[in-house]
C-alpha cells in the first residue's frame, strides 16, 4: 500500500489517498476535485507506474468532497 498526500486549499490542507496494487489497483478515497490537486494526484499515481485509467476500484471513506471529488 502506498501512502500519497494531496494538498487541499478547499477544505483541510492535506488529504491522504491511499493506493493499493495487486491483482487490481484500488485507491482509497480520491482528494478533491481541483485542477492543481488532479494534477498532482496524475503525477502521483505516475511515480508507481500507474493511470488513472489503470484504476479498477475506488473505496472512498465516506462521501465528503475532499474524499470523493476525483474519483470520476
Amino acid at each position: 500500500m502506498e501512502r500519497i498526500r494531496l494538498g487541499n486549499t478547499v477544505f483541510e490542507g492535506e488529504n491522504n489517498v491511499y493506493l493499493l496494487q495487486g491483482e487490481e489497483t484500488v485507491l482509497v478515497d480520491a482528494g478533491v476535485a481541483t485542477e492543481p490537486t488532479r494534477e498532482e494526484f496524475v503525477d502521483a499515481l505516475a511515480s508507481f507506474g500507474v493511470t488513472p485509467a489503470d484504476v479498477d476500484r475506488v473505496f472512498l471513506t465516506h462521501w465528503h468532497y475532499d474524499h470523493a471529488g476525483l474519483a470520476g
